[in-house]
């Protein structure tokens, strides 16, 4: 079982490593990610919640990784 794991993880790396979005969508993620790891969450009734709700959604802080507004 822990070589299939390994195998199929090898397969996925070298399929992204040939891809030039995936430099991109990495990109993207990161640094969503560095932006909601500095910045407050903004109140929930504020014009910039609608925002940083999309930003949250590209860092992949979803369900139990985000904070929640208070």
């Amino acid at each position: 079982m822990r070589l299939n794991i390994i195998v199929m993880t090898d397969i996925i790396l070298s399929f992204l490593e040939g891809q030039d979005w995936w430099v991109w969508v990495a990109a993207a993620i990161s640094a969503a990610s560095a932006f909601t790891a500095v910045t407050p969450t903004p109140e929930a009734d504020s014009k910039w919640a609608k925002v940083y709700t999309v930003i949250d959604w590209v860092a992949l802080n979803v369900l139990k990784a985000k904070d929640k507004s208070e």
